[in-house]
């Protein structure tokens, strides 16, 4: 339960969001490869808090998110499980290098639209168009250097550091600006995002309360977020130390 097939909704590749995104594989598409691909697809929509395995039928999956936020959870045959990378409308999750017994599903954390590939036809576009095959080399990188600096994150970042980079990383995806205050929203639940950040939630709320004292950013209810110092962030989030003592309120009693 909780997903469901939904094709009707979009007619065609052109329809979907995704194919206007500049650096998105579908926006370097051709005509033909649009057709081979919408044929060779399958559109669901997935409700909050259920998943999908990354094996679909047996076959490695290859996911395109259209709308939504979605993460990867790895788990241990004893049940432990930890969402490991976050996708968001635009990104490929290409699966197909997983293994058959990888416990892996692919879950959203908000209600989501994702368009699901046949491995072979993908494969066969990946080949055939130099383009396509580009951006999504670049964006293949662009996972594994996240996934890279997400290890230096949980072996070695503090709370605050690992929330202030998470904030970043948000804040790169809205705006190209260092220094331009930007606002966030933020879909996904409080746990998730400590799920992935390797912290308990009341952990990361503490992280966020210190953020904002120090006037790194204001916190507006519990999904949007006003980076007001993104520079200041930035530097927080690559080991500098915090303003203690320097925020809009000299309560040092807040922190605890």
């Amino acid at each position: 339960m909780g997903t469901m097939k939904v094709k009707g909704i979009i007619k065609s590749c052109e329809d979907c969001f995704i194919a206007q995104l500049v650096n998105s594989s579908c926006s370097r598409m051709t005509e033909d490869d649009k057709r081979l691909l919408w044929n060779h697809s399958e559109l669901v929509k997935i409700n909050a808090g259920n998943s999908i395995d990354g094996h679909i039928a047996g076959v490695p999956a290859v996911i395109s998110v259209c709308s939504g936020s979605v993460g990867v959870r790895h788990g241990l045959s004893d049940g432990r499980q930890a969402i490991s990378t976050l996708f968001s409308p635009g990104d490929i999750i290409d699966l197909r290098d997983l293994p058959a017994e990888a416990h892996s599903k692919v879950v959203a954390l908000t209600d989501a639209f994702l368009c699901i590939h046949d491995s072979a036809a993908f494969e066969t576009l990946i080949r055939r168009n130099q383009a396509l095959s580009d951006i999504h080399y670049r964006n293949t990188l662009n996972q594994l250097r996240r996934s890279e600096a997400r290890c230096l994150d949980l072996a070695r970042k503090t709370p605050l550091e690992r929330a202030a980079t998470f904030l970043m990383d948000r804040y790169g995806q809205v705006s190209d600006d260092g220094n331009r205050p930007a606002t966030l929203h933020m879909f996904e639940k409080r746990a998730d995002i400590a799920d992935y950040l390797g912290l308990q939630p009341e952990t990361l709320s503490r992280a966020l309360t210190r953020l904002q004292f120090e006037g790194f950013i204001k916190l507006v209810g519990r999904q949007i977020i006003v980076v007001e110092d993104p520079a200041g962030l930035a530097k927080i989030a690559q080991g500098g130390r915090p303003r203690l003592g320097h925020g809009p309120r000299q309560d040092r009693n807040a922190l605890a």
